[in-house]
């Protein structure tokens, strides 16, 4: 063997990284919500009226919880409902935001 193969030779006993694995359960929601957001903001430029009802189906997620995709997605909402004309929802989401802060 020779000395650059005896660099890539590991004896799994040798090395330990305190690598610990634990299982998140809120880390699937959260994971639930980004997909869900990025879903929808893929549809935005092409199917904004889509787009609201995916966004809307974030803030279903959030189950009450007040939280980071929530706000994003009513953002996105917000600037969907202005290029539609649709200022009087505008405004509805808008102050939905605003209890976000």
């Amino acid at each position: 063997m020779s000395d650059a193969e005896d660099d890539f030779m590991c004896d799994d006993d040798e090395e330990d990284y305190g690598l610990e694995y634990s299982e998140d359960s809120n880390s699937e929601p959260d994971v639930d919500l980004e997909n869900q957001y990025y879903n929808s903001k893929a549809l935005k430029e092409d199917a904004p009226r889509l787009a609201l009802a995916s966004f809307q189906r974030v803030l279903d997620l959030e189950s009450g919880e007040k939280g980071e995709w929530g706000f994003k997605a009513l953002k996105q909402m917000i600037k969907i409902n202005f290029k539609l004309g649709n200022f009087n929802e505008m405004m509805v989401r808008y102050k939905q935001l605003l209890t976000y802060i």
